[in-house]
C-alpha cells in the first residue's frame, strides 16, 4: 500500500470516528415533542425501560407448550418404535383372526392360521410347516407375486391373489405382507382379506372353541373330498381306502365336572393329533366326542399299524381318568360305496359298541377280526 493510501484510509477512520474534536451532540428543536400529547404518547415512560410480567408469565407457558407438544407427538408415534412378540400375536390374535394369515420364512410356511387353513382345505398345520407358500397359489402368479412382494412390504401394497386349495379350486383373495425383521432369513406375515360369507359366522363355528379342532361338518367335507380323490383318479394309479373311526366316551354328557370334562377333551385332542400322520384329520363330534379320518391308506395293515396309536391314547385316558369308550370303524370302497355310507355305517358301528359296558371296538367289516375290547 503506497503512503497516499495510507493516509486516505487513515482519514476515512477520522471522519468516522467523528474525528479529532469530538463534542457532545444536542437537539435544540424541540417542536417536534409538542404533538406527543395529540398522538397519545406519554412522554414520561418513553425513557422507562420496563417488561411487563405477562411477558415473563407468557413465556415459560409457551416453552411448555412447546414441550408438550414435542411430548405429544413423541406418544402419538411411540408404539411404531414397540417390539412385539410374534409368539404372543399368534396365540392371542392371528390364531382366531377371521382373516386368512401364514407367516413365511425363506419362502416356506412355518405357521398358517385355522381360517387360511379352512380355505385352504387344510386340516392338520402339520401339513403345511416347511411347505413352500408358492405350492398354495396358481401357478399363472409365481412370477407375479414374486416381483410384487417387495412393494408389498415397504409400501402395504394389495395383491389379489389366486389361492389354490387342496381340492385343486382356486380362492380369490386379496393379501397385504409384513416384513419381520430376522438377520438370519428373510421372513413376513402375509394376511388375507375377510372371507365373504352369505351368513353368520361360518369361519368360526368351523372350529371347536375347546380343542381347536375342526367341527363335524368340516370333517364331513374332509370325508367326501377324500373319497372323491379316490373316485375320480386316473385309472393307471392304484386306488386307496379311506377309513373313519367314530369315538365316544360313555355317559360323558352326564358328568356335571366341567372342568374334568375339559381336561380329557383337550388331552385327548392333543393325544391324537400329534400321535397321528399329518394327512389324518381329528376332529370334534356332536354325539360322540371325536371323529377321525383317515385318507390314502394303502391297505387294512397300515390302517391297523396307525389304529393302535388311537387305542394307546384311549388307554392312557381311561387309566387317567376312568372313562370307558365306544368306537366303530369304516372303510370305503368295501363295505361302505360313498362317502355318505362311510359315516352312517361308522354311526352303526359306534352304536353297537355302546352295548358292551367296556372298552370296546367294532368293525363294520368282518374280515379286519378285530372286534373287541383294548
Amino acid at each position: 500500500m503506497t503512503a497516499t493510501e495510507k493516509n486516505f484510509f487513515s482519514n476515512i477512520d477520522i471522519d468516522l470516528e467523528g474525528g479529532t474534536d469530538l463534542g457532545v451532540s444536542s437537539f435544540d428543536d424541540l417542536s417536534v415533542l409538542d404533538d406527543a400529547a395529540k398522538h397519545h404518547i406519554n412522554l414520561d415512560a418513553l425513557e422507562k425501560i420496563e417488561f411487563s410480567n405477562d411477558v415473563f408469565n407468557e413465556m415459560p407457558m409457551q416453552k411448555q407448550a412447546e414441550k408438550d407438544t414435542q411430548s405429544l407427538k413423541k406418544e402419538k408415534h411411540l408404539w411404531q418404535n414397540m417390539d412385539v412378540s410374534l409368539a404372543d400375536m399368534i396365540r392371542l390374535v392371528l390364531d382366531n383372526s377371521e382373516r386368512p394369515v401364514a407367516v413365511v420364512s425363506d419362502d416356506k410356511i412355518i405357521y398358517m392360521n385355522k381360517t387360511m387353513m379352512m380355505i385352504l382345505g387344510i386340516t392338520d398345520q402339520r401339513q403345511v410347516l416347511d411347505v413352500p407358500f408358492l405350492s398354495f397359489v396358481d401357478k399363472s402368479q409365481w412370477n407375479s407375486l414374486a416381483e410384487n412382494i417387495g412393494e408389498m412390504l415397504t409400501s402395504g401394497k394389495k395383491y389379489a391373489a389366486k389361492l389354490r386349495a387342496e381340492n385343486g379350486k382356486i380362492i380369490n383373495n386379496e393379501i397385504q405382507a409384513i416384513y419381520l425383521p430376522d438377520t438370519s432369513h428373510f421372513s413376513f406375515i402375509l394376511i388375507g382379506s375377510h372371507i365373504e360369507r352369505d351368513s353368520g359366522n361360518v369361519i368360526k363355528n368351523m372350529y371347536d372353541e375347546l380343542t381347536g379342532l375342526p367341527n363335524f361338518f368340516l370333517w364331513e367335507d374332509r370325508v367326501q373330498v377324500a373319497v372323491n380323490n379316490e373316485i375320480y383318479k386316473k385309472a393307471s394309479l392304484p386306488k386307496n381306502i379311506v377309513a373313519v373311526v367314530g369315538l365316544a366316551i360313555d355317559d360323558f354328557d352326564k358328568k356335571t365336572d366341567k372342568f374334568w370334562k375339559e381336561k380329557i377333551l383337550n388331552d385327548m385332542a392333543t393325544g391324537l393329533v400329534m400321535s397321528l400322520k399329518k394327512n389324518c384329520t381329528v376332529a370334534r363330534g356332536m354325539k360322540y366326542q371325536f371323529w377321525i379320518l383317515f385318507p390314502d391308506i394303502s391297505d387294512k395293515k397300515e390302517f391297523l399299524s396307525e389304529f393302535e396309536k388311537i387305542k394307546e391314547v384311549m388307554k392312557k385316558a381311561a387309566q387317567d381318568y376312568n372313562i370307558i369308550f365306544s368306537v366303530g370303524v369304516n372303510f370305503y370302497p368295501t363295505p361302505a360305496k360313498s362317502a355318505k355310507k362311510l359315516i352312517e355305517q361308522a354311526i352303526v358301528a359306534v352304536e353297537k359298541a355302546k352295548l358292551h359296558k367296556e372298552n370296546y371296538i367294532e368293525f363294520c367289516e368282518e374280515e379286519t377280526k378285530k372286534k373287541g375290547s383294548f
